[in-house]
């Protein structure tokens, strides 16, 4: 019916029944309204169900400087944020249009960065930020007349070229850019520099206007583009290389192919976390409060403290210390009723209040959580009151997200691999 989706198919082929997509709570698309049966030996019966088509927010800041933000449905029409603006299924462009003068500096949907003219599948609220910057000319100086073009210092207007925006600090690599700034027209080679046991990944070059730029792979393993009209930024991604200097090679139980596995290179890289055994990492193994707030206690190099404030902590014990210095410093605060629980398994909201307490410790801006809208989390009911800032915070910034479109699962424990991920988030988004 009008105002209704699809949301899965119950499939029954004799006794068995499947339900299409398997996992009936997550919010994911069926775009069919038909299902073809690819057997029928035995008996076979198709049921859908469906729901109400959920209505979310567009939200785009009120006051863009230097540019413009247009979201568009497939059938052209342009979208204006609010309340209700868009409805699950809807399929956005999304573009940032710089002013005469300007370039796309970033472009982010939701937190995560987002190439501008790309499309988006609307399963949840919607904010969209952009930044833009002052466009070199990149000609020579000379000429009067006519209105000026505004230039900034750092991306010089002289016949020297415009510069690549090059991050600093890449985990596991680094990348030489040739020529460095360059004009117009000029082939750019930029050679990526693994660091031992990483690999190159993935490379893109961004253009002055949000557009990917083409790389044309040499056989040296460097890549070439040719410079367009303003500055280019430019990302990599490194992994590793599963070879002799994987940290995680001596593990039998950690698989190189799996989603964590760089994750628990860096926290076994950077002594964050250790096996569990000569040969075992156990990566799905619990997270306990005291390994929580021992590795942050590490982080910080183990500085002294004068004494426990538990009375479960008991003195002496491998974790002691920790516990003290993260509650002499506000990063813990325990159950209450002098329990801290140190070998309880961390919940994910008990991870995310630490880490922003901690952050908050270090002082670092932690703003981010406060335009980070969470509420669309069909268990957001679940989540604690007092840890609400905090998960704001850990999804706005990415250090954690949900476990589908729309389950954060507070509640739930934090295996090792998933503590491993966001420790890695967490000191990547801090440079740490």
């Amino acid at each position: 019916n009008d105002g209704s989706r699809i949301l899965k198919w119950a499939v029954t082929e004799g006794t068995i029944t499947t339900f299409v997509p398997a996992e009936s709570y997550a919010q994911q698309l069926v775009t069919e309204d038909k299902y073809t049966i690819k057997s029928l030996e035995a008996k076979s019966d198709v049921d859908a169900y469906f729901k109400a088509i959920e209505k979310y927010d567009l939200t785009i800041p009120a006051a863009v400087e230097n540019g413009t933000i247009t979201v568009k449905k497939a059938d052209g029409t342009e979208v204006t944020p609010g309340t209700d603006a868009i409805a699950f299924g809807d399929v956005l462009t999304i573009t940032a249009t710089p002013d005469d003068g300007y370039r796309l500096d970033s472009l982010t949907v939701n937190g995560e960065p987002f190439t501008s003219g790309d499309t988006i599948t609307a399963m949840q609220n919607i904010a969209i930020e952009a930044a833009f910057r002052v466009r070199s000319s990149g000609g020579g100086g000379g000429g009067g007349g006519g209105g000026s073009v505004p230039t900034e210092p750092d991306n010089p207007s002289s016949g020297d070229g415009y510069p690549a925006d090059v991050p600093e600090n890449i985990p596991g690599g680094s990348l030489i850019v040739n020529p460095d700034p360059a004009k117009e027209g000029e082939t750019v080679t930029i050679t990526p520099k693994p660091e031992d046991g990483q690999m190159l990944d993935s490379i893109t070059v961004t253009g002055p206007n949000g557009e990917a730029i083409e790389l044309e792979e040499q056989e040296d393993g460097s890549f070439s583009y040719i410079q367009p009209a303003g500055s280019v930024s430019i990302a990599a991604v490194f992994t590793c290389d599963q070879g002799e200097g994987c940290p995680s090679r001596s593990f039998a139980d950690i698989d190189p192919d799996a989603w964590y596995h760089d994750a628990v290179d860096y926290a076994v890289k950077h002594g964050l976390m250790n096996g569990t055994g000569a040969d075992a990492f156990s990566p799905n193994g619990i997270t306990t409060r005291a390994q929580i707030v021992t590795i942050l206690h590490r982080l910080e190099k183990e500085p002294a403290v004068s004494g426990g404030v538990f009375t479960d902590v008991e003195e002496d014990t491998w974790y002691t210390d920790a516990v003290a210095w993260a509650a002499e410093n506000g990063i813990v605060d325990g159950y209450g009723g002098g329990r801290f629980g140190p070998n309880d398994a961390i919940t994910r909201e008990q991870f995310a209040a630490i880490l922003y307490r901690y952050a908050q410790f270090r002082g670092y801006d932690v703003s981010i959580g406060e335009n980070t809208n969470i509420l669309s989390y069909a268990d957001f009911d679940q989540l604690a009151a007092w840890a609400i800032p905090a998960m704001q915070w850990a999804c706005g910034t990415g250090i954690i997200s949900g476990m589908d479109e729309s389950h954060l699962a507070p509640l739930s424990t934090a295996v090792r691999v998933q503590a491993a991920a966001m420790l890695q988030r967490f000191c990547d988004y801090y440079s740490l």
